[in-house]
C-alpha cells in the first residue's frame, strides 16, 4: 500500500473517472497515477468526491477490487536543467488482454520549470475498443486535432485536457509513440505503427505557459475495469503483457542512464516488470491467466 496524509491508498487509475479505495471503502470522482500519489498530491481529507462528503458505496461493488496500477518502469535521464524537446517511447503488446481487457500501458513525464505533467499511451477500453489516449494537467486548449480525435476538458484529480483516438493496435506490433514540443506553449502526440509505417497524430495540446522542456519519464501499465466490470480479485485481471523499449529524447540524441522496474498496489503479487541491459523492459500481468473473450451470443 501507499501511504499519502495518513491515509491508505489501496488503488489508483487515471484511463477514466477512477474509484479511490481508502482504507478498504470505494469512492469514486477520482483519477491518479503512481506520481501523484507519491508526490502527495490526493486530499483525501475533503472527501473523495471533491465536495467534503463520502461518495456511497454501491452494494453490487462491495466485493469486487479494483485492480489499478500494478507495474512501472522508472527511466533516468542525464541532467538538463532545461529539459528535453521530446521524448518518443515504444509500446509492443504480446499479450492482449481481449474483450473488455480495460488496461492502460502508460508514457508520464514531468516538466522542468513546473506544471503536473501528463501521459500517453495505447488502450484496451470496454468491448473491442482500442485507443490512443493523451493528457496534459494544467492545460489550457488544444488546437490541430486530428479529425477523429475527441478533445476535451477534465476537472477530476486537477484540471487539464485529454484527447484520444481510436486506434486498432494490433498484438505483436511494435508502436512508436512522440511527444513533442511544437512551441512554447503546445505539445504534441503521434504515434507510428512500425509494420506499416504510417504515422498518426492525435494533436496539439496547450499549456497557459511555458513548464520548460520534458524531465521525468516513467512507463506502467493499470486495469482500470469499474463498476460491474471489476473482477472479484487479482486472480480475475485479464492477462496482459506488453514490451516498452528503450525510449530517446531530442530526436534519439538522448538516451536514458538507467531503467528501475518496480511492481506496486493492490495487485501487484500478479505483476512482474523486468528490464534487460539494452533497457527493455517487460511489464506483465497475471502472465497465467486466461485472455478475456466475448461472451457468446
Amino acid at each position: 500500500m501507499i501511504l499519502c496524509k495518513g491515509k491508505s491508498l489501496r488503488f489508483v487509475t487515471r484511463a477514466a473517472v477512477g474509484v479511490l479505495a481508502v482504507g478498504g471503502l470505494l469512492f469514486g470522482g477520482l483519477s491518479m497515477s503512481p506520481s501523484v500519489i507519491a508526490a502527495g498530491r490526493v486530499s483525501v481529507e475533503r472527501g473523495a468526491t471533491g465536495e467534503g462528503r463520502s461518495a456511497q458505496i454501491p452494494a453490487g461493488l462491495r466485493s469486487a477490487i479494483v485492480a489499478g496500477g500494478m507495474a512501472i518502469i522508472y527511466r533516468e535521464w542525464p541532467e538538463s536543467a532545461e529539459g528535453y524537446n521530446d521524448f518518443e517511447m515504444s509500446t509492443t503488446v504480446t499479450k492482449d488482454p481481449g474483450y473488455n481487457g480495460h488496461t492502460y500501458w502508460a508514457h508520464e513525464w514531468s516538466y522542468s520549470n513546473g506544471g503536473d505533467g501528463g501521459y500517453v499511451g495505447l488502450q484496451r477500453k470496454s468491448a473491442d475498443e482500442k485507443a490512443l489516449n493523451f493528457s496534459i494537467w494544467e492545460a489550457s486548449g488544444w488546437r490541430d486535432a486530428a479529425p477523429e480525435a475527441n478533445c476535451s476538458n477534465f476537472s477530476h484529480e486537477g484540471s487539464g485536457v485529454q484527447c484520444w483516438i481510436d486506434y486498432p493496435w494490433k498484438e505483436g506490433v511494435k508502436y512508436n509513440i512522440k511527444v513533442a514540443k511544437v512551441d512554447s506553449k503546445g505539445w504534441r502526440a503521434s504515434i507510428t505503427d512500425t509494420e506499416s509505417g504510417e504515422t498518426s497524430s492525435v494533436a496539439t495540446i496547450e499549456l497557459p505557459q511555458d513548464f520548460g522542456g520534458l524531465n521525468t519519464l516513467s512507463e506502467w501499465v493499470e486495469n482500470f475495469a469499474q463498476g460491474d466490470e471489476q473482477p472479484e480479485n487479482c486472480e480475475d485481471v485479464p492477462s496482459a503483457v506488453a514490451v516498452y523499449d528503450q525510449p530517446t529524447a531530442n530526436d534519439g540524441a538522448v538516451k536514458p542512464l538507467k531503467s528501475s522496474p518496480s511492481t506496486y498496489g493492490e495487485c501487484k503479487s500478479i505483476a512482474e516488470a523486468v528490464c534487460t541491459p539494452e533497457q527493455s523492459c517487460t511489464l506483465t500481468v497475471n502472465k497465467n491467466a486466461q485472455q478475456a473473450r466475448r461472451p457468446s451470443p
